[in-house]
Formats: structure tokens, C-alpha cells, sequence
């Protein structure tokens, strides 16, 4: 298991990598007042692309290559948690788990 914060850590390092690009140079430098842009399945797929192949799991234990077997359907889900913790700033703990419904 991986410690509370380590995995918010790891949750802003791949936010700001995530945002890291000239495509959402609009966006304000303080989202504290303004609502931010939402994740978007198509910077999850870029992102999926540029990383490496077999690379070693870090501290979530997860892979490139574990989130690309879950497809596009997979890949949505993703996009769902992704975005209910970037807009509610609240990182669910490992012994939370987190569950999506059928209608998510």
C-alpha cells in the first residue's frame, strides 16, 4: 500500500503533466474562484501514448499497460474518477476504493 500522501502527490504530478501543454494556455493560473476545464478522454489517450511500454508500477501498482486493456470503455471510467476528483480536490485514500455505478 502506498501513503495518503504519496498518492495526492502522484495525483497533482500527472494533473500538471496532464495540463502541461500549449492547447489550455486559456485556462486561469488560480482555479480557486474560476471553474477549471474537465479532463478530456482525448489528453488521457495522448498521455497513454506518450508514455514508455513495460515500465515498473509506481507507487499504485498500476501500468500503461493495465489502463490500455480496459479499452475505451476502461479508459472512460477513468476519465469519470479523474474528473470527480479534480473538481471536488478530494483524493479518495487506497482503503477507500472507489466505485463507479452502471449509470456513471
Amino acid at each position: 500500500m502506498f501513503e495518503k500522501e504519496d498518492a495526492k502527490h502522484r495525483w497533482v504530478v500527472y494533473i500538471e503533466e496532464l495540463f502541461d501543454d500549449d492547447s489550455r494556455s486559456d485556462r486561469p493560473a488560480d482555479n480557486s474562484e474560476v471553474e477549471g476545464h474537465s479532463i478530456l478522454e482525448s489528453e488521457v489517450k495522448a498521455a497513454l501514448r506518450s508514455m514508455k511500454n513495460n515500465k515498473v508500477r509506481g507507487n499504485d501498482n498500476i501500468t500503461k499497460e493495465m489502463i490500455r486493456l480496459g479499452g475505451d470503455t476502461g479508459i472512460s471510467k477513468l476519465v469519470i474518477i479523474m474528473n470527480k476528483i479534480y473538481e471536488s480536490g478530494y483524493i479518495p485514500s487506497a482503503n477507500e476504493g472507489i466505485y463507479l455505478h452502471n449509470d456513471s
